[in-house]
């Protein structure tokens, strides 16, 4: 129970440091390209990267 608990704090943590980067970035006027949707999900530009999904062997 411990451990799930500390996985969901650092997940909240992640998802709040993306979301500060994908705003100082956007804050600067740099484009930006992210290798995750998760930045792009925080307020990042663009995503550029394989799809995951296709690698699964149905």
């Amino acid at each position: 129970m411990e451990a799930k608990r500390a996985a969901d704090r650092f997940g909240k943590e992640l998802v709040l440091v993306k979301a500060c980067v994908a705003a100082l970035v956007a804050s600067m006027g740099w484009p930006a390209m992210y290798g995750t949707r998760d930045y792009v999900e925080a307020g990042g530009l663009m995503r550029y990267g394989a799809n995951y999904a296709d690698y699964v062997i149905e």
